[in-house]
C-alpha cells in the first residue's frame, strides 16, 4: 500500500472512531428546512433509523417531507399524530413515518408494529418523539432535534447527532453537501 493508500486507511480508521458526531443547521424558513431534508436523503441507506424531537410545530414533518421528496416520493406527507404510522412506498423503498407523541410507554410503542420496520431491508424509518424508543433500539440511529428561533418565528435550529461510526461518516458527508449547496448557516 502506497503513502496515499495508508493515509486514506488512517483517515477511515479515524472516522470510524467518531461517535455522536454533531451537526447544527440554521434554517431560515420551512422551505429551507425542507431543503435540508432533501439533502439529508442523499446520505441515507436502507435500514436507517432516524429519531426526531422538538416542540409541536417545530419542523419535524417538514424535514421528513423534504427527505421523502429527495428520495423521489411524491406523496403529500402529513404528520401521523393520530394514525401513529404512515407508510410511503416508491419502487422497492418503504419510508415509515411514525409519531409517538400520544403513546405513553414502550408497550404502547411495540403495539404499533414498529419493530418490523426497524432496520428492515429497503426501509427507512423516521420516528417523531423518538426519544421514547431510543433506549430500546438495537441498531445505530440518527437523532435530530428541532428548536424554534425566538427572534424569527420561521427560523429553526436543527441539531443532528449520530449514534455510531457509520452515522458519524454520514453526518460529515451531510455537512459537505450543505456547504456545497451553499446552505445558509
Amino acid at each position: 500500500m502506497g503513502k496515499t493508500g495508508k493515509a486514506q486507511a488512517a483517515k477511515e480508521r479515524a472516522l470510524s472512531l467518531v461517535y455522536f458526531k454533531d451537526l447544527t443547521i440554521n434554517s431560515a424558513s420551512p422551505q429551507k428546512t425542507k431543503e435540508a431534508g432533501r439533502l439529508f436523503a442523499r446520505i441515507l441507506e436502507y435500514g436507517d433509523v432516524v429519531l426526531l424531537g422538538g416542540e409541536l410545530g417545530a419542523g419535524k414533518t417538514t424535514f421528513i417531507s423534504g427527505t421523502a421528496a429527495g428520495l423521489g416520493i411524491d406523496e403529500n406527507l402529513s404528520s401521523p399524530s393520530f394514525t401513529i404510522l404512515n407508510i410511503y412506498t416508491k419502487s422497492k423503498l418503504c419510508l415509515v413515518h411514525a409519531d409517538f407523541y400520544r403513546l405513553d410507554g414502550i408497550d404502547d410503542i411495540l403495539n404499533t408494529g414498529i419493530e418490523q420496520y426497524l432496520g428492515a431491508k429497503n426501509t427507512l424509518t423516521f420516528i417523531e418523539w423518538g426519544e421514547k424508543i431510543k433506549d430500546f433500539l438495537k441498531k445505530d440511529f440518527a437523532q435530530i432535534y428541532f428548536e424554534y428561533n425566538l427572534l424569527d418565528k420561521n427560523a429553526r435550529t436543527i441539531s443532528i447527532k449520530g449514534s455510531g461510526p457509520a452515522w458519524g461518516k454520514k453526518i460529515i458527508k451531510l455537512g459537505k453537501l450543505l456547504k456545497n449547496a451553499h446552505f445558509g448557516n
